[in-house]
């Protein structure tokens, strides 16, 4: 990448930003940097692998891994259904077989000793905490349940939907894999000192009733609710921390308020202006627009990332037209000039995608593959042409995003050479 740098107009590397700006590495002056706009605080993961409070207007740089790089999280609304996703002690939840005792570690530096401990009784019964009741929610639409879990002389566990769907999802904190589900999609995922996230989405079926269920050693298969069952010894248990049930098919950023009682709500994320007339000056007749990073969900229908002169009759863009599908569309003086769906598959993994644009010709790169060419006679960008902005939504701000974004860079023209060395995972 560094011989590539040099052909660089800008280039966004996450690394630094301030109130209401996420910096570019290049240029080092303003002209390459991004607006910012968030209206609230929300929670990213740091560098340590802990959820982090930050102030509302700044990026939220999420890590993947310590000592790892982060990427910029760009969030859509979201609420959090649950009204006390941090009190297990209070009423709200029921502890069936179980009890909790409060006050421990937890994987936040915002919240540092507010997880709790799921204890099993010694009663042959199964043992599981669940909230009093069930949550009104919208027929046949995914809802994703997530969870903060730590291992404590319990290591296996079980998500539940218990009142209509009767879906699960059961995990192993030892070794930190899925058991079984038969819900449509789960995932666990490592965090700090031996914390994970597990998660699982379901359709449900007008009211949700979450649960979370400590399973016997022995479990390998089955329903949590049927087959949960055996004499604890009235010490062994889990940790627990930072419940959510959102109306998503995926599993969101922790979504709280600071007050239990009540749902929270997290506001979108709006990461626009990069770049003006100046900085890409160069890029007007022949470039490279190239985007490294992967969606939230699979199905993200209607997100974009543009690169424009301000109005729709000079742009590239991409987005997410339907699900498992990249479309490619750039416009000259109006005119339709490309237009190409590219197969991806599961838009949640990482995409390293290079658009490459001179006099009559427009390529598309993927993953180091060329997956289009078009030469099309007298479809160029005109010569009073000014590029001067790059939106991580439409040109005019609408549909938005939503993701992890790794890099996203303007070049000056590059051979294919480079475009495959720029795109190679």
């Amino acid at each position: 990448m560094s011989s590539l740098y040099d052909d660089a107009v800008l280039v966004m590397i996450p690394s630094a930003f301030k109130a209401e700006k996420l910096y570019s590495a290049k240029p080092t002056d303003a002209a390459g940097d991004f607006t910012v706009a968030n209206a609230g605080t929300k929670f990213r993961t740091n560098s340590d692998l802990m959820l982090e409070e930050i102030p509302a207007n700044t990026p939220a740089l999420d890590y993947d891994a310590v000592g790892g790089c982060p990427h910029v999280k760009l969030n859509e609304a979201n609420t959090n259904l649950l009204e006390r996703p941090l009190s297990f002690d209070n009423a709200y939840w029921t502890k069936s077989g179980a009890t909790v005792t409060g006050g421990h570690s937890s994987p936040s530096v915002t919240y540092p000793t507010d997880a709790y401990k799921l204890v099993e009784s010694v009663d042959d019964e199964q043992h599981k905490i669940l909230i009093a009741g069930s949550i009104n929610v919208t027929d046949a639409t995914p809802y994703n349940l997530s969870w903060f879990v730590k291992a404590d002389g319990k290591t296996k566990v079980a998500l539940r939907e218990s009142h209509g769907a009767n879906k699960y999802a059961s995990f192993n904190l030892s070794t930190g894999v899925l058991i079984e589900s038969n819900a449509t999609s789960e995932s666990i995922t490592a965090l700090s000192d031996g914390w994970y996230r597990i998660e699982m989405t379901v359709t449900s079926v007008t009211r949700y009733s979450p649960s979370l269920y400590l399973l016997p050693d022995t479990y390998t298969t089955g329903n949590p609710n049927t087959i949960a069952t055996e004499a604890g010894d009235g010490t062994s248990g889990v940790y627990l921390a930072f419940a959510q049930l959102s109306a998503k098919s995926y599993a969101p950023t922790f979504t709280y308020s600071g007050e239990e009682g009540a749902q929270s709500s997290m506001l979108a994320d709006a990461i626009t202006d990069g770049g003006d007339a100046a900085l890409f000056a160069s890029v007007n007749a022949s470039g490279v627009l190239y985007f490294e990073g992967s969606f939230n969900t699979t199905t993200p229908v209607g997100q974009y990332i543009s690169f424009s002169d301000g109005s729709n009759d000079n742009r590239i863009q991409i987005d997410s037209y339907i699900a498992g599908f990249l479309r490619v569309r750039i416009y000259t003086d109006g005119d339709e000039a490309y237009n190409q769906n590219l197969n991806i598959g599961n838009l949640t993994n990482n995409i390293k995608i290079a658009i490459s644009w001179e006099k009559d010709e427009f390529k598309v790169y993927i993953n180091g593959m060329l997956k289009g060419t078009i030469i099309t006679v007298g479809n160029t960008f005109p010569t009073n042409t000014t590029l001067n902005v790059l939106n991580f939504a439409t040109v005019e701000g609408d549909s938005p995003f939503y993701g992890n974004t790794k890099q996203v860079a303007v070049f000056n023209y590059l051979t294919d050479a480079q475009m495959i060395e720029l795109t190679t995972p």
